[in-house]
């Protein structure tokens, strides 16, 4: 019961974001349609949707300015002693 609760609240968070998300793109003038041409307003208004808009709607469960990450690279090792 929990889980198909919590399924439920994470179903209409998406379609939240989705509502909210999609009348934005359309103001700021985004066409989705393969090859078509946006202009960088446009281009801008997306990112700031992707950036801003929470983490299910991408998949990544967060917001995109905390989910940023440097590559940390090779492992480091201590080499203070033997």
């Amino acid at each position: 019961m929990l889980y198909s609760l919590v399924i439920l609240v994470q179903k209409f968070g998406t379609s939240v974001t989705a509502i909210i998300v999609l009348p934005i793109l359309d103001v700021v003038g985004f066409n989705p349609k393969p090859h078509a041409t946006n202009t960088p307003e446009a281009i801008f208004g997306l990112q700031m949707c992707y950036l801003f808009a929470p983490g299910d709607l991408r998949g990544d469960r967060g917001p995109g300015v905390l989910r940023l990450q440097a590559d940390p690279g090779p492992a480091r090792r201590d080499h203070r002693g033997p």
